[in-house]
């Protein structure tokens, strides 16, 4: 669906050199409703659809499957001599065995370790000018390399040999379970927001999308070369691998290519076949609030997240499009009902952020973050935040709010076309999802014709659930958040560092209707 990038300060740029500065008349026209220019405005938007053309033109999709099953899909874009080669394997956090959350991503660190042909796969990438990544999410792992339209043959044949000969040796794998311990505790461990993320996530996922993708440390112990072989010969084959190119490049050249290099290996696994979280996931009947304190934390902060329509839930993409639109016009940073009323009318926040993820094997879901003044509570902030909401609900949203965040939502599509790695990036995120991505005339002509009916529909869907909510606080708050054996049993919730208290509050309970399990959170961990 759509991927937020940002504004689109190329078609800014380009008018501003025709027009001068024209962004603070485009952000009065959206967010306060005047028009203080309509030459820029008009500008502007034809911009926006000038460059919209273009990308629908630059961004045809071609596909085909080889005998082995490999997946191959081809963009072509000749804006430059450049290809983005993407290979994404369909596995991820949720697919991590027990006792060994964060395999997947650790399994992205060994994939660098080497080959007998190539033993050093990142020096070649680099030789070229080239530039390569990789990055574990909660449903993929996806490795690409950047280079000139010429190298694009040696990348398949790069990747092919590590496909089937990686080196697994004791070196490498303690090397790298060393690696990934320093990398949770710089990216987990040192950060209190990490660890609130890690809490609630698994109060909301009692799913595999539960666990946190880098792993829980105590587990990371367990890896192993008969662990890491398995997890290898198990997912790392073509009928469980998807090829992105992206670039200037033909599409019956990159087939021919791929047969050369992809199509020649065997499957040591059958197809893996991917049984939606979804289905396993109970509904969320009551409010739940995690709570955690820290010494350090000297601003508070508020977490709500709630159950949201999901590509493995929903087949109708109008209704996630819709789904994205009221998100935006709830917590749509500076242009949201929330940041309106709370931060300049009632002066309780500082910021509020909000964000829909769709793409998922699970239940989608909306965040809503919230940094509260000072000298206002995380609970109090949090009931009004909820009262905004519920007002907002009832009255429903205004024509005028969904086409201004219509409008938006096209821009962020637009400019998540424009260029090959963010092309790449939004269709492997689909892809990688099991959802077949849509062309991008048939996004922008849904989004032209989502209604008020529309968006309020799915509004009351996604904010009439249960929420589950999050306070990340420092030592001195002294609200109802006390650590409660009573009526937490004898449930490790979790394990957290000296000097923080993290507790976790559930509805009485002729009303509870379920309890965490002691898996975590998701993040995805790059390389």
């Amino acid at each position: 669906m759509l991927r937020k990038q940002g504004i689109v300060h190329d078609i800014v740029k380009i008018a501003e050199t025709i027009y001068g500065n024209i962004s603070d008349k485009v952000v009065s026209f959206l967010d306060e409703k005047r028009m203080r220019s309509f030459f820029s405005v008009c500008l502007c938007i034809f911009l926006l659809f000038w460059r919209v053309a273009h990308a629908v033109d630059q961004q045809k999709m071609r596909s085909t499957e080889l005998k082995n099953g490999m997946k191959v899909y081809v963009i072509q874009n000749n804006s430059l001599p450049i290809v983005m080669h993407m290979l994404i394997y369909k596995v991820g956090g949720v697919d991590d065995p027990p006792g060994l959350s964060g395999i997947a991503h650790y399994f992205e660190h060994m994939m660098f370790s080497g080959t007998k042909k190539f033993p050093k796969f990142s020096d070649v990438i680099d030789g070229l000018g080239g530039d390569l990544n990789a990055e574990t999410s909660s449903s993929y792992t996806a490795y690409h390399e950047l280079v000139h339209k010429k190298h694009l043959p040696l990348m398949m044949e790069m990747e092919a040999d590590r496909m089937q000969s990686l080196r697994l040796v004791d070196k490498y794998l303690e090397r790298e379970r060393n690696v990934v311990r320093e990398e949770r505790k710089m990216r987990v461990e040192s950060t209190k927001q990490a660890l609130l993320a890690e809490e609630v996530f698994n109060v909301f996922y009692r799913n595999g999308y539960g666990r946190p993708v880098i792993g829980w440390d105590h587990e990371i112990s367990n890896y192993n070369k008969e662990a890491a072989n398995a997890f290898y010969r198990k997912y790392y084959n073509p009928n469980n691998a998807i090829l992105l190119v992206v670039g200037d490049v033909d599409f019956g050249e990159v087939v021919r290519l791929a047969n050369q290099h992809y199509g020649k290996i065997k499957n040591r696994h059958e197809r893996v076949e991917k049984k939606f979280a979804a289905n396993i996931e109970p509904p969320h009947r009551g409010e739940i609030i995690v709570k955690m304190s820290h010494h350090t934390i000297s601003d508070p902060e508020v977490m709500m997240l709630y159950k949201a329509p999901s590509v493995s839930t929903e087949s109708d993409n109008k209704v996630m499009l819709a789904a994205h639109i009221a998100v935006d016009i709830v917590a749509g940073d500076a242009f949201g009902v929330l940041y309106n009323e709370l931060v300049k009318n009632r002066s309780l926040a500082t910021s509020v952020f909000g964000e829909y993820s769709e793409l998922v094997g699970s239940d989608g879901v909306v965040s809503v973050e919230l940094l509260p003044k000072l000298g206002v509570s995380p609970e109090d902030i949090n009931r009004e935040a909820k009262e905004v909401i519920a007002d907002l609900m009832e009255r429903g949203v205004t024509e005028e709010l969904v086409n201004s965040a219509k409008y938006r939502s096209m821009a962020h599509f637009t400019y998540g076309l424009d260029g090959v790695v963010s092309m790449a990036r939004f269709y492997a995120d689909t892809l990688a999802a099991g959802a077949e991505p849509l062309a991008s005339e048939d996004v922008l002509k849904t989004i032209k014709s989502i209604t008020v009916e529309d968006v309020n529909s799915v509004l009351r869907r996604i904010f009439s659930e249960a929420s589950v909510t999050a306070y990340l606080t420092g030592d001195e708050h002294d609200g109802e958040d006390e650590y409660d054996e009573e009526m937490l049993g004898s449930q490790d919730i979790s394990q957290p560092e000296e000097g923080s208290d993290i507790a976790t509050e559930f509805p009485p309970e002729d009303e509870a209707m379920w309890s965490p399990d002691d898996e975590s959170i998701v993040s995805v961990a790059e390389a």
